[in-house]
């Protein structure tokens, strides 16, 4: 019997075991952290066929995980800081992205031949996928077939498939692990993820979801008022990634409110009533409500009000980023961006027809909702004829069926 066919046979059996392997996954993600990757488990025996690696390529950062399919292993976990929106609009494009990202990849899974040691603990992995979001359907819109050979050559160098999938599967994949992680903390329908690159509200019974993450929004307000300054760089990024926004004339601030609400259009008819939302990711519980609540002499209630935002943004606009982040107790880094994740969240909220959102902090990753994507996986199997598809159909060639293309070896 062929090593194809008896994977076949074994997946109905596989899907069943699927619940508790993303229970011990997202358990994982929320109690081990980045320190497990120090400290790996006892490993599995090598090519495992129980085993998958899941690697997020999101456009702050790469996290990678790995988990057995019949939940008696925790995921190792790995995480790197990347600017994945700064590689892509910089000077080398998406080749840039891809070289980066290859080398990054062949530092932790090393390459075919298996010359890196760094790795070992992922290399008994049989299957083996990583998958791209708003960042990477940036860079398959700007240059597909740019895209298509930095995928390629990063395929023959550590023999890994990255594919590209739509923002509505994302969104799946959010909420999946968002759910999970957040627990009986989650009292809302809806959960509100802001990314570098996307916005994501995300439900059981809806998602709406626009390029409109923390860095691409600032980046279309400062391209909005013709702000040319660029924030200062960092080691992993290609090129800046926003401006100095502030100060801000009371025109200029309308006006961004005006560009934001104009993004958001269609939020509401993309998501049946009740829409409270609960906020997890980091530009809202690191950044917007702690600063909110500084400013305001507030008790940390886990909510954020629309007037409260609205009175901050109203009130401090006006002034430079560095006294606004001073006075909110926030580290310079976060200056930056303050104020325009404050448009941004005020935009969604409104947009919504809410009064508040709810905040919960969470270390929400897509790696366990990758984990149980068999879609995925039958992809990685047939990288090649993925691959002749991805520049004509873009992100839509994750949803074609992996099982239409010929073997390949």
């Amino acid at each position: 019997m062929s090593e194809e066919r008896q994977a076949r046979m074994a997946r109905p059996a596989a899907r069943k075991r699927s619940a508790a392997w993303a229970l011990a996954t997202l358990t994982c993600l929320a109690a081990c952290g980045a320190s497990q990757a120090a400290e790996p488990p006892q490993r599995p025996a090598a090519h495992d066929a129980d085993c998958r690696l899941a690697i997020d390529l999101g456009s702050s950062g790469l996290r990678a995980g790995q988990g057995r399919i019949d939940a008696t292993q925790p995921p190792i976990l790995h995480r790197v800081d990347l600017d994945a929106l700064a590689l892509v609009n910089g000077p080398d494009g998406v080749r840039g992205l891809g070289q980066k990202v290859g080398n990054l990849l062949k530092d932790l899974l090393g390459d075919q031949r298996g010359d890196q040691v760094l790795a070992d603990a992922h290399k008994p992995c049989r299957e083996r996928v990583a998958v791209g979001f708003s960042a990477w359907r940036l860079a398959q819109q700007k240059d597909p077939i740019g895209l298509r050979d930095a995928l390629k050559a990063l395929h023959e160098r550590t023999g890994l498939t990255v594919l590209i999938v739509p923002a509505e599967q994302e969104g799946r994949y959010g909420h999946t692990a968002a759910a999970a992680t957040l627990g009986a903390r989650l009292r809302t329908p809806y959960v509100l993820d802001v990314g570098g690159g996307s916005l994501q509200v995300n439900g059981a019974a809806g998602s709406f979801g626009v390029p409109l993450g923390q860095k691409a929004w600032q980046q279309l307000a400062c391209a909005a008022l013709g702000r040319p300054h660029p924030v200062p760089t960092t080691p992993t990024t290609a090129s800046p990634t926003g401006c100095a926004l502030q100060p801000l004339t009371p025109t200029e601030r309308e006006r961004l409110r005006a560009l934001a609400a104009s993004r958001l259009q269609g939020l509401s008819d993309q998501l049946p009533p009740p829409r409270a939302m609960t906020a997890f990711t980091r530009p809202v519980t690191l950044g917007v409500a702690p600063a909110v609540q500084r400013l305001l002499g507030l008790p940390d209630a886990g909510v954020l009000s629309l007037a409260d935002l609205a009175r901050v943004i109203d009130t401090w606009s006006g002034q430079d980023s560095a006294h606004l982040a001073d006075a909110a107790g926030l580290p310079p880094a976060h200056a930056a961006y303050l104020l325009s994740d404050m448009l941004l969240l005020e935009a969604v909220t409104r947009a919504a027809g809410l009064a508040q959102i709810d905040v919960a902090a969470a270390d929400v990753s897509n790696v366990p909702a990758i984990l149980q994507d068999d879609r995925a996986y039958a992809w990685a199997r047939h990288p090649i004829c993925y691959l002749r598809r991805l520049p004509t159909q873009g992100e839509a060639a994750y949803l074609g069926d992996p099982a239409s293309c010929p073997p390949e070896r």
